[in-house]
């Protein structure tokens, strides 16, 4: 099998190129992987502030929201002036100040409202956000109960105590929480996995068939023994090691460093999804692999091809920031719907029927343009053929 021990020794020149991507590939993972995991770890930690109170209104009402703030914050009477606003902000004494203006429980019960003022210091921006946002949603239990009937007096008492209700919430080893927000890091490893395996295609497989569509290395080869049918399958034998090597290599890495964040039901729809898209990797590898006429070709080819079916398939972009003209091309792209069924997978671990459509309906896609790909392949590698056994 001459043409299949050329083609393995091509290969092989290109092993560090390999190596190269390989570990730039699992250093990103580890990089994404670790600042994943430091995200996660105070995600559920609630936070408690030191809040610099003035009252200007003296109200029941204001005395209830400082009663409020004072179950979950460390209050401070400030001075209702600005030098002394001012020095407790600079030395830190304070996170914020919450500023209650005069008339504010008169105008609350009488159905107004007089905005609360928060003053943050620059080290602690989010602190007048985050106690503006809690004191809104305890007015507004508060106004609920104040319209079933209640008094100004059991309505704070009541809001007061819905606040003050805690639920521990406890998980079993290994159990994951995902959203959109916040997503394992093997979500990454297999969503760049696109990007990595096209990138080796197009940079292993072109040159094989660049070096053996050569003119005079081909006219050699079809005057020799070798059947033109054996030549043709040798060369399809070899991309097809290739492939299950590439595939199988990257996919274990990814089993192996996801340490149980994916679930047996998960890995099999993953190497489904891999395995389509490797296809379609490889059918625009042996395209442009007839296509290019040097290694010089076949670099510009790699580049251009992988960056933009990953910037536009959502792979590098979320999908969000993509407008909606441009996003309807990215429907024709194997990348989208390898990004989407990833998605899927791990946004909403317990699939539904209608997931397990889209699942199929993604892999199918990609199937279709492997296959639409490898006939226009072949159609150019028997023009290609013909003009250079000429």
């Amino acid at each position: 099998m001459p043409a299949f021990k050329l083609f393995l020794q091509i290969v092989n020149s290109k092993k560090y190129m390999i190596i190269l991507y390989y570990g730039i590939f699992l250093v990103i993972f580890l990089l994404i992987s670790g600042l994943t995991a430091q995200s996660a770890e105070g995600q559920y930690e609630e936070t408690s502030l030191n809040v610099g109170v003035i009252d200007r209104d003296h109200s029941l009402m204001s005395k209830g929201l400082l009663a409020f703030l004072d179950d979950s914050h460390t209050l401070t009477d400030i001075n209702d002036g600005k030098n002394a606003m001012q020095d407790a902000l600079y030395r830190q004494e304070v996170s914020c100040l919450l500023i209650i203006p005069k008339g504010f429980g008169l105008k609350f019960a009488s159905d107004g409202s007089i905005p609360l003022q928060s003053v943050s210091s620059p080290d602690n921006a989010q602190a007048g956000p985050l106690i503006t946002s809690q004191l809104n949603d305890y007015l507004g239990n508060v106004s609920a109960y104040m319209d079933a009937g209640s008094t100004e007096e059991e309505a704070l008492a009541s809001a007061r105590s819905l606040a003050s209700i805690r639920t521990d919430i406890a998980f079993q080893d290994g159990q994951q929480v995902t959203s959109q927000d916040q997503l394992p890091g093997s979500y990454y490893y297999f969503l760049f996995y696109s990007y990595i395996s096209l990138c080796i295609m197009l940079s292993c497989i072109c040159p094989v068939l660049v070096v053996f569509y050569q003119p005079d290395v081909y006219r050699r080869c079809i005057c020799s023994g070798t059947k033109l049918r054996a030549f043709n399958l040798q060369l399809a034998l070899g991309t097809l090691c290739f492939t299950l090597f590439l595939l199988i290599s990257l996919l274990t890495i990814g089993f192996v460093l996801s340490h149980g964040e994916v679930t047996f039901t998960q890995a099999g729809w993953i190497i489904l999804n891999a395995a389509a898209f490797t296809l379609c990797a490889t059918a625009l590898a042996c395209l442009c692999g007839y296509i290019a006429k040097n290694d010089m070709a076949v670099a510009g080819l790699a580049n251009t091809i992988a960056l933009s079916l990953c910037f536009l398939g959502g792979i590098f972009v979320p999908l969000e920031l993509i407008s909606s003209k441009v996003l309807a091309v990215s429907r024709l792209m194997p990348t989208y719907w390898y990004m989407t069924i990833n998605r899927i997978l791990f946004v909403n671990p317990d699939l539904t029927a209608a997931d397990t459509v889209h699942l199929w309906q993604g892999i199918g896609l990609q199937l279709g343009f492997a296959a639409a790909v490898f006939s226009i392949a072949l159609v150019v590698s028997r023009r290609r053929r013909q003009f250079t056994g000429r």
